[in-house]
């Protein structure tokens, strides 16, 4: 009888950390998805493709800058990117997930080139991400925070 119980619980143990383990991997998975898909919008030289990796209402705190609201002010915000050639890459450094929000921690580099000066610089940068989805189930970023110490 002690062994059922015994194999029972352990069996409980397995299928709940397998669930668990399933449930980060497909959360990692969404993570991705979107850092990706924001990755391809900074390099496209459009700030509506930036601007739609965004919730409407989502706010970006730059450190030392002024703080952009929604999306009229993303699309603002990154409308230098329009004229110059640009990448970054996000590496995932954390994954929690609270309650419908996933707070992500980044470590991001890049660079950036502009054409007609060819000015050009290197940067990396420590960030945080809200993400929260939309309405439709999406995961968008809804705040953003990163520190200003790169570039040059």
């Amino acid at each position: 009888m002690k062994k059922k119980h015994f194999a029972l619980i352990a069996l409980f143990f397995i299928v709940s950390g397998t669930l668990v383990n399933a449930q980060e991997s497909s959360l990692v998975k969404k993570v991705r998805s979107l850092l990706d898909k924001y990755e391809v919008a900074l390099s496209s030289k459009s700030s509506s493709n930036v601007a739609d990796c965004f919730h409407n209402d989502a706010f970006i705190l730059p450190e030392g800058k002024h703080v952009v609201k929604n999306r009229e002010g993303i699309m603002d915000n990154f409308k230098a990117l329009e004229t110059i050639d640009f990448v970054e890459k996000f590496v995932i450094e954390e994954t929690i997930l609270a309650g419908e929000f996933v707070i992500i921690q980044t470590k991001n580099m890049g660079s950036w080139k502009d054409p007609q000066t060819s000015q050009s610089g290197n940067f990396e940068v420590k960030a945080q991400m809200i993400l929260k989805p939309n309405q439709n189930g999406e995961l968008k970023i809804y705040r953003y925070i990163y520190n200003s110490n790169g570039g040059n």
